[in-house]
């Protein structure tokens, strides 16, 4: 379990197959591997993150899949258990908030895990990739995470194939890009709970 772990911290927030994640660790078999994610997944420390299938509104079970921790703070409390050091505030959470890499995927990670909780959620890989899709009322409607300060077109090319996609940035105000709406992150998550 530690090492499987600490494969989806150093893979976070990407596509991997279990086949690929068992290559990477000293378990033979990528049904072990899964059977190991299922078990966090059963514990609802981790989401598994399907590929969307368009045509069928389901997940696409031969496509490679995302694996997250549920909670940033599970992300956290793991990856300081895995490398311990003397104060792990100082020296591991404020320099992963502070990494623009780091703390897209975390964000990332969370939006995902929130509209999971109310709706059917995958992702999109197709010439490029939407970090969030979720089936509501027999529809797809995708949605692009951007925590960057500045978005640059080819950042956005996958979610402007689609007419209903919306962006959430870590702007403060709502906006518009190539003709898809943006929307502050945290008013997006505030409206998928109820509260307006």
């Amino acid at each position: 379990m530690i090492e499987i772990l600490g494969a989806i911290i150093n893979r976070y927030g990407s596509q991997l197959t279990w086949k690929a994640l068992a290559g990477d660790l000293s378990i033979d078999h990528p049904k072990i591997v899964a059977d190991y994610i299922e078990l966090l997944a059963s514990m609802d420390a981790v989401y598994i993150q399907p590929a969307i299938r368009e045509d069928k509104l389901s997940a696409a079970p031969k496509k490679a899949k995302k694996v997250v921790f549920t909670d940033p703070f599970i992300f956290h409390a793991l990856n300081f258990w895995l490398n311990p050091v003397g104060d792990p505030f100082a020296r591991q959470l404020k320099p992963v908030l502070a990494d623009r890499q780091w703390s897209s995927k975390l964000t990332e990670a969370c939006v995902a895990t929130h509209y999971r909780r109310k709706y059917p959620t995958f992702y999109i890989k197709s010439k490029g990739e939407v970090d969030v899709a979720y089936v509501s009322e027999n529809r797809l409607w995708p949605v692009e995470i951007k925590w960057y300060r500045q978005l640059r077109p080819k950042q956005i090319k996958q979610i402007t194939v689609y007419p209903n996609g919306r962006i959430l940035t870590r702007s403060k105000v709502k906006g518009n890009i190539q003709g898809l709406p943006t929307e502050p992150l945290p008013l997006a998550l505030l409206k998928l709970g109820g509260l307006q």
